[in-house]
């Protein structure tokens, strides 16, 4: 990295560090203690940059330009910056990397004016969180030690420019005084820092020094005689930032004690400098090379905390207590941290909710996950394992799915329309509009089948049966009469799953696509009953309320559930065609109206009509094409819910009355009929007497009901 660093990488590694504050830490007010540590280690790293690049610039700005001159090169000092790169390390890298890891592993809570006010952390990543966090400090404390004598540098070069060019007196006379001034100017050195005796390392010390070296060190480290500067630097500056700088003394003199871990790094940072400065590598670096002037600039910090000791500002502990601490404690080298591991595929992610877990039909173990984002936003994660008899390998895909744009299509209501001619009847299509990508997804059984629908539509499905004729107003006309397959719905989003449960992830307390099961008399009744008890103790599913903020007072907006769904897959003129009907409190079964002269025990007919004649709405959806051409416009998705942008477009059938169903056998019409009254009663009705309740309470409660 040291070549072709160049003043724009650094103005964009300084612009980058800002960024990343002021988008993740700025507004995070009630985040997590150690993520606001980070950020504030990330501010400070961007700020230490920007005082490099004011440096670096204001040296550019100064130099004479005469392009002519053989000696002149507008390279933005890439060749200083190159080496300082060297010391200080690839923060760029590391700022990049903490971005990537904001990015993709924390997200943010934000309240309705879209302000960050709460910060969720993936749960496995706070061994990276305290890897970045160290380098981007070590980073920090490096440049601390080499800002200043980089600038001396770059004022040193100036002024030779200057002086060979002899174009400038007065510009000169300024650079005389800038450097006269400079803090780094070894006069000012001997006048601010007078000499000082420094501690003498114990024998006993200096081998457990000496036996760490083998510990975890370089691959540039062979012999303590050529000892490597740059790794040699990083152990110094992460040492000496966790001597006894840190270290605030009180009054007494058991408070002007350090700890010994704190003395100990004090020790270990002045052996590591010797070590350092009697290293052949420097001896033969070129003469303008500034590790000499590196090094010196961490001396006299050190020779800043030598000093407190001789003043009696601090007090050394005990050299039994120091001689008892562990081997760890001595280590010389800074291990390389782990690189950042990649967030599982599989893995729950901050503000995701995962809602379904499936076994997937496969000759090897396959399995699908469903992760709620929002109402319309989803991710799939399909995961197949292979095993080679000894190893074990895990493949992942990761699926956005976005409900607006994804459209949703029940080929499992379709015998043979798979591809390659399958007769599979448990898939579901997924099509893309963008990238128009098909995504086909086989499914183990009708019930997997109905918890991957209800994943992405917001409906369960509570009753399904096939092979039903169906007329509207008992016209016979092929547009308004044919063969399909009818569910009813509830609205009922899938919970999160709860592991550990005994349950299945997305099982519901009703066992949907019943029409597939066996069915006596006793298990209807038994089913009836559950079905009871369970809609009374989960019935808000569907009404909702909302807090409501106003400029005087503050209020609850109460919303009314929404109705069960009946829906009708068939064929309309060749076209895939779904009928939906919202079954409100105006719709209802009139069992006076079946015209066909047969006893109640021999018909197979019921009928759904609207209590204001001719209003009945009947939503229609076609596929755009005949046959299976049309099948990949054959949206489901228009129907779920939080609503489609294109519902409110959908073809409303004009001067519905009624809808006739007619069924295979007799106890096929029973059961429907018993289903449907357990989803009117206990399921619609109940809702709306919640809802109703609510009105009430808050009525009484308030001067001022509101009513919506």
């Amino acid at each position: 990295m040291a070549f072709g660093f160049s003043l724009g990488d650094l103005k964009s590694a300084c612009e980058l560090g800002f960024r990343i504050y002021e988008t993740c830490f700025t507004k995070a007010e009630r985040a997590d203690v150690k993520y606001l540590r980070f950020g504030r280690d990330i501010q400070s790293l961007a700020k230490s940059l920007q005082q490099l690049l004011e440096v670096t610039e204001n040296a550019r700005d100064q130099r004479t330009r005469r392009p002519w001159d053989p000696d002149f090169r507008d390279d933005d000092h890439r060749a200083e910056l190159g080496a300082l790169v060297e010391v200080i390390g690839d923060f760029h890298g590391t700022l990049r990397e903490c971005q990537t890891l904001l990015d993709n592993r924390a997200k943010f809570g934000r309240n309705q004016a879209n302000f960050v006010t709460n910060v969720l952390w993936h749960t496995t990543i706070e061994r990276e969180v305290n890897n970045l966090k160290e380098r981007v400090h070590l980073h920090e404390t490096k440049l601390f030690f080499v800002i200043k004598p980089f600038e001396l540098q770059l004022l040193i070069g100036l002024r030779s420019q200057l002086m060979r060019l002899n174009d400038n007196v007065e510009v000169l006379k300024g650079l005389v005084v800038t450097l006269h001034k400079n803090e780094n100017l070894e006069r000012s050195a001997q006048q601010i820092h007078p000499a000082v005796q420094m501690l003498q390392i114990p024998e006993g010390v200096v081998n457990r020094f000496l036996d760490a070296l083998n510990t975890n060190k370089p691959e540039s480290f062979h012999d303590i005689i050529a000892f490597p500067l740059r790794e040699g630097f990083d152990s110094l500056v992460f040492h000496f930032a966790k001597s006894t700088v840190k270290f605030n003394p009180g009054v007494s003199q058991s408070q002007r004690v350090p700890e010994e871990t704190q003395y100990i790094n004090l020790l270990k940072s002045k052996w590591i400098l010797e070590r350092l400065k009697a290293s052949s590598h420097l001896s033969a670096a070129e003469p303008d090379f500034l590790w000499s002037n590196y090094l010196d600039e961490v001396e006299m910090n050190i020779m800043d905390e030598y000093r407190r000791f001789e003043t009696r500002r601090l007090v050394a502990p005990p050299s039994d207590d120091i001689t008892r601490l562990p081997d760890d404690c001595f280590s010389i080298w800074v291990a390389e941290a782990p690189p950042i591991r990649p967030a599982d595929l599989a893995e729950e992610r901050p503000l995701e909710d995962k809602i379904l877990e499936l076994t997937l039909p496969s000759p090897v173990a396959k399995t699908l996950t469903i992760f709620r984002n929002s109402d319309i936003e989803f991710r799939m994660v399909i995961a197949e394992t292979l095993a080679d008899g000894v190893n074990k390998l895990v493949e992942r895909e990761s699926i956005p799915i976005n409900m607006q744009s994804t459209r949703l299509i029940p080929a499992y209501t379709i015998h043979g329309s798979t591809p390659a001619g399958s007769k599979s009847v448990n898939n579901v299509l997924l099509y893309r509009i963008q990238d128009h990508a098909p995504l086909w997804q086989y499914l183990k059984n009708a019930p997997d089948v109905a918890l991957f629908q209800q994943a992405l539509s917001g409906y369960r499905i509570f009753y399904d049966t096939s092979n039903v004729k169906w007329s509207l107003n008992g016209s016979k006309n092929p547009t308004k009469s044919g063969v399909g397959r009818v569910q009813t719905w509830q609205l009922k989003r899938l919970p999160k799953v709860v592991q550990n449960d005994g349950l299945d992830s997305g099982q519901c307390p009703l066992s949907p696509v019943s029409s597939m099961l066996s069915i006596t008399e006793k298990d209807h009744s038994r089913r009836a009953s559950t079905a009871f008890s369970s809609m009374q103790s989960d019935l808000s599913a569907s009404s909702m309320t909302s807090q409501i903020t106003g400029q005087r007072a503050n209020g609850i907006a109460i919303f009314p559930p929404e109705p069960p769904v009946m829906i009708i897959y068939t064929l309309c003129e060749e076209k895939y065609t779904f009928l939906h009907l919202e079954l409100s409190t105006e719709v209802f079964v009139n069992d006076q109206a079946c015209y066909c002269k047969k006893a109640s025990t021999t018909c197979k007919r019921i009928v759904l009509e609207g209590k204001e004649k001719g209003k009945m709405n009947i939503r229609k959806y076609s596929a755009q094409e005949k046959g299976e051409k049309g099948l990949h416009s054959w949206d489901l998705a228009r129907f779920r819910f939080p609503r489609h942008p294109e519902y409110k477009d959908l073809e409303v059938l004009p001067k519905t009355k009624y809808i006739c169903l007619d069924f295979a056998t007799v106890a096929a019409k029973d059961r429907f009929c018993e289903e449907l009254k357990i989803l009117f009663t206990h399921v619609r009705d109940y809702e709306l007497g919640q809802y109703w309740n609510e009105i009430s309470k808050y009525q009484k409660s308030s001067n001022a009901p509101v009513r919506r």
